[in-house]
């Protein structure tokens, strides 16, 4: 079974196996010419075998990382998948790089220099220093992985706040085509009694409108173009019933509606909220004014004109948008209400 170990422990088993090497040279180094009472101003090395000893130290270093590497990555996944006890890698681990110092000393006992017969117990220190280094590997081997399941769980975390924001946001936009739904045909219940044909054109529309939301669903966010092309279908639709009593001014240019982008819905609501809160006639039109001010927000427009009865609650559209908004991360339309208009400034992506 092939098992895929990360490029950053790769890395620093390469970086690290000369550095520990030569680290390792020093000590023994000092010991031996120590010993043999010799300053340390005195050595004169072999080039020769300084370079065979550093270069066979630096290669059992990274069989080292080799062994640990194949027993963390490969062993005790497979001893967990299989519910054994990984108790016994650790001293695994230290017998196999015992076994090669033991290979290495036998291969190499010829070549070891003669001031080493006078250090007691030399034999015992390559083992020592490979049991240093073998630790050192160990805790940071350890170290890894432990932040890997860290960074893990973080992950594992996100994906579920990130699925559980999806779904809040998802019931949110299944919110708005009932809401808009259950007003336009409630609409359409009024014309069928006023004027058929307006309500046989008002169904023809609204059958389009809904043709067109659906495919809109899909997505969390529409170009602007694609925003202003829906609210205008939605407005038209609303122009069947009101008639001259409502109209919309539009101040956008062709390279505003292809840069930005919004949250799907984002002016049908407004627009529906502005209908729903305020009265309107021939002789006192509601206006809706649509523009880009200069901080590069959208500015939604219109005049206030209070209906003698308002609707009950402070606009369940409003509240829904700036939930979403805020599910989103983005920022959150910003209302202005001054008693005469009504603007909301939002946030362009």
């Amino acid at each position: 079974m092939a098992f895929k170990v990360p490029r950053h422990i790769i890395k620093v088993a390469l970086i690290s196996s000369p550095i520990l090497a030569l680290f390792s040279m020093a000590p023994m180094t000092f010991v031996v010419f120590t010993i043999n009472n010799k300053p340390v101003s005195a050595i004169d090395p072999d080039l020769g075998m300084l370079a065979l000893a550093i270069s066979s130290i630096t290669i059992s270093i990274m069989l080292f990382w080799g062994i640990n590497i194949y027993i963390f990555y490969y062993l005790k996944e497979s001893f967990k998948r299989k519910s054994w006890s990984t108790n016994w890698l650790y001293p695994l681990s230290y017998i196999e790089v015992w076994t090669w110092i033991f290979i290495l000393r036998t291969l190499l006992s010829d070549l070891r220099p003669e001031e080493l017969h006078n250090v007691p117990h030399e034999g015992l220190f390559p083992f020592l220093g490979a049991t240093m280094v073998n630790t050192l590997i160990l805790i940071l081997l350890n170290l890894f992985d432990a932040r890997s399941k860290q960074s893990e769980l973080q992950l594992e975390k996100a994906q579920l706040e990130f699925s559980h924001l999806r779904a809040q946001h998802e019931q949110l936009k299944s919110h708005i085509e009932p809401h808009f739904l259950f007003n336009a045909l409630n609409t359409l219940k009024i014309l069928q009694k006023k004027s058929p044909n307006l309500a046989q054109q008002y169904t023809v529309n609204l059958s389009n409108l809904l043709r067109r939301s659906i495919s809109f669903q899909k997505n969390d966010f529409s170009s602007l173009r694609e925003e202003v092309s829906f609210l205008k279908d939605y407005l038209e639709l609303q122009k069947i019933r009101f008639g001259d009593s409502l109209d919309y001014r539009l101040h956008l240019t062709k390279d505003q509606l292809d840069s930005y982008r919004l949250p799907i819905f984002t002016l049908q609501i407004l627009a529906e909220n502005a209908i729903k809160h305020n009265a309107m006639s021939k002789n006192s039109p509601l206006i809706i004014d649509i523009s880009i001010g200069l901080d590069n927000t959208l500015v939604f427009r219109n005049d206030i004109s209070r209906k003698n009865q308002m609707s009950e609650g402070p606009g369940m559209g409003l509240k829904n948008l700036s939930e979403r908004y805020d599910l989103l991360n983005v920022e959150a339309p910003r209302i202005n209400d001054s008693g005469t208009s009504f603007e909301v400034h939002i946030k362009l992506l």
